[in-house]
């Protein structure tokens, strides 16, 4: 079985969550954030129970970013979803 990653935007200045770009390894999904363009990331000492970064993105402003398994997402709409990730106000 092919694993797929899915890269998820959790914008700091609505609910929900979007799904934007599916990888074939988590590496690659985290190195494509990291290396985007219109993206930067924003370095807090705030813990997370979750794989996350807090990211500046050019012209939507602050982003939670996460890579998560596709699978996990069984029984959900794929493109939108409530988060069921409890994060804290970024610090800036």
């Amino acid at each position: 079985m092919i694993e797929v990653w899915v890269g998820i935007i959790l914008l700091t200045t609505q609910l929900g969550a979007l799904v934007d770009k599916e990888f074939e390894r988590r590496d690659e999904c985290w190195s494509y954030y990291s290396n985007h363009h219109r993206m930067k990331r924003v370095h807090n000492q705030i813990p997370s129970t979750r794989p996350v970064m807090l990211f500046k993105i050019q012209s939507l402003g602050l982003a939670w970013i996460t890579c998560e398994r596709r699978y996990k997402f069984k029984g959900n709409r794929i493109d939108k979803f409530p988060p069921n990730i409890l994060l804290p106000t970024p610090e800036m």
